[in-house]
């Protein structure tokens, strides 16, 4: 079992399928994926802005250490109710759908 990462002001909700909600209000927000040497490859996450408020304040996925999302460090939701669907590799992450702006 693994957290995604949980800052002070940071909420979020893990549901039975594998989905994550940005669900804080009044900053900029980010979840770091899991590490993918702990997982199997082939999981995915869906990661979305579900207040509609990252126009507001940044949503950022950021890949676990030095693991990359489509070879970068982050990405960032910037438009409300956006999304990211990652999967694992085994070593790093893919987008493999997303509405980030």
């Amino acid at each position: 079992d693994f957290d995604l990462g949980e800052g002070e002001d940071f909420q979020f909700i893990r549901r039975v399928i594998p989905d994550v909600e940005f669900t804080g209000t009044g900053t900029d927000q980010t979840i770091t994926l899991p590490d993918t040497s702990q997982i199997a490859a082939g999981r995915f996450f869906i990661i979305k802005d579900t207040i509609g408020n990252a126009t507001t304040y940044d949503r950022i996925v950021d890949g676990y250490s030095t693991q990359t999302i489509d070879g970068s460090a982050t990405k960032t939701i910037t438009v409300n109710y956006g999304y990211i669907t990652v999967v694992s590799d085994g070593t790093n992450w893919n987008m493999i759908n997303d509405k980030l702006s």
